[in-house]
């Protein structure tokens, strides 16, 4: 009996420190997503100037059509020309939805800047519905005045054409481009609205989970939770071997031996830095961590994925001998590449402090990002390690394909640069979701807005899940083929 009640206290300590646990892994979460997640800062970028519309008189309205992006807009930045020394007369500035005008005024065109843009501030602030289509319209009373307008805006050292989402028109007369605007505002998110709801719901379905495998295991009807539990705990310590065998034997030849770690990505970057900053001359903001984000993120990838291709040949005697979980060997292979990306962190750190940026309480995020990643690797491994067994060109498909997705991935390119047309299928690609997570946190110092974690985690999860699915299926007959 004493037993009995002892092993209870135990299971209700247990449950007592998960709960605790949970509750402060939430709080730091809302702490860390609380300026991303609530409101944030954004801005239009402005076309690249090509011409003038020509001259805006009495009664001939200049209107710029847009598609909303933002929630609310603050302020607006219009390039104006003046018309030779004329300064008289008024502009008058309004949005407008449809026929309806949502906020309207007067300014002197005298204090208007020639050739420069003029910042009017929307006070109050407009609240707009994102994805609506709006109208900027410009009317001149008793004076002339011109604006810009251009067709291209630029990507990095590229220019690239703007889509045209909605019309740009002089009176009756259309122009075939945008006007030079800067729309400044802020995004809304509801997502701090639902976020303790959520997670409070989510943990107590985990509480639920977790006292239905307790339930299941004393009455010795073992339930898939559990089975997987007995699993990861009975060759944990196996796993631990691999994975350190894996990162000793790899510099074990090795004169510098650990420090390829970090200086294998510093390389890279010193390479990558020459040619786009020097011969090519990009123009991206703190391009060194930039460009280090992007190799320290997919040189994990690739590496994990190639480790993880040949797991199952290069063990293929322990596995033919005795039994051993196969999912183990690309794990481990995961796990070792992982500890190579963690040490890469040392000189993506120290490039961030010597190029001026300021790091922020969003890089604890980065353990969100990290396990999406590994999630991502170990599917891929799971998938190839299946490949390789039945078919062992898989290694040099793969060689190519890792190549194309590097240059399908913007590691060292903007990712602007991509046409409009194809930007939804190219963000398909979940290392385009992993490495913007790392640059936001890191550059931007900000939580990444809701819909960046959504699409993390799928990239992450989708690839895991097919590739346990696709290693069951076919593992037990992986020892005819080894």
């Amino acid at each position: 009996m004493a037993t009995h009640t002892t092993h209870l206290t135990r299971k209700t300590k247990w449950l007592i420190y998960a709960g605790i646990g949970y509750l402060l892994v939430i709080l730091l979460f809302r702490f860390l997503v609380a300026d991303g997640w609530g409101k944030k800062k954004v801005h239009t970028v402005p076309v690249n100037f090509q011409s003038t519309v020509g001259e805006v008189t009495d009664g001939v309205p200049l209107c710029q059509e847009f598609i909303a992006t933002m929630d609310k807009v603050d302020a607006v930045a219009i390039g104006a020309v003046l018309i030779e020394d004329e300064r008289a007369g008024t502009l008058n500035v309004a949005f407008q939805k449809q026929e309806e005008t949502l906020w309207s005024t007067d300014i002197e065109i005298s204090s208007l800047t020639d050739w420069a843009m003029n910042t009017i501030s929307v006070t109050p602030s407009i609240q707009l519905e994102r994805g609506e289509l709006y109208t900027l319209r410009l009317t001149v009373t008793g004076g002339r005045v011109t604006f810009t307008y251009g067709t291209t805006m630029s990507a990095g050292k590229y220019d690239v054409p703007v889509p045209l989402d909605g019309k740009l028109t002089l009176g009756d007369t259309e122009i075939p481009g945008v006007l030079i605007t800067q729309l400044d505002g802020a995004c809304v998110y509801q997502a701090l609205k639902w976020y303790w709801p959520v997670t409070i719901g989510l943990g107590l379905i985990a509480a639920a989970i977790a006292c239905y495998a307790v339930k299941r295991r004393n009455s010795g009807r073992l339930c898939r939770l559990n089975v997987l539990v007995d699993l990861v705990l009975r060759y944990r310590y196996m796993l631990k071997q691999l994975v350190i065998r894996d990162f000793v034997v790899k510099y074990k030849a090795s004169f510098l031996g650990v420090l390829w770690s970090f200086l294998n990505p510093l390389f890279t970057m010193l390479v990558y830095l020459f040619v786009f900053s020097t011969l090519f001359q990009s123009s991206i903001a703190h391009f060194p961590v930039y460009l280090i984000c992007g190799i320290v993120m997919f040189s994990h990838f690739s590496e994990a994925t190639a480790l993880g291709l040949n797991s199952i040949i290069a063990n293929s005697t322990l596995i033919t001998k005795i039994y051993i979980p196969k999912y183990i060997f690309p794990i481990s292979k995961v796990l070792s590449a992982t500890i190579n990306l963690l040490i890469s962190l040392i000189p993506l750190i120290g490039v961030s402090l010597i190029n001026g940026v300021v790091l922020s309480k969003a890089l604890l995020l980065f353990p969100y990002v990290l396990v999406c990643q590994i999630m991502l690797c170990t599917g891929v491994a799971l998938m190839l390690a299946t490949s390789m067994v039945f078919f062992r060109d898989t290694q040099f498909l793969w060689s190519v394909v890792i190549t194309m997705l590097n240059f399908l991935t913007p590691v060292f390119y903007p990712a602007d640069i991509i046409p409009t047309q194809f930007q939804t299928l190219y963000q398909l690609n979940p290392m385009y979701q992993l490495i913007t997570f790392l640059r936001t946190i890191v550059l931007d110092g900000v939580a990444p807005e809701p819909r960046a974690f959504l699409f993390c985690l799928l990239g992450g999860l989708i690839p895991l899940i097919l590739g346990f699915v696709l290693f069951r299926k076919y593992q037990d007959k992986f020892v005819l083929y080894l």
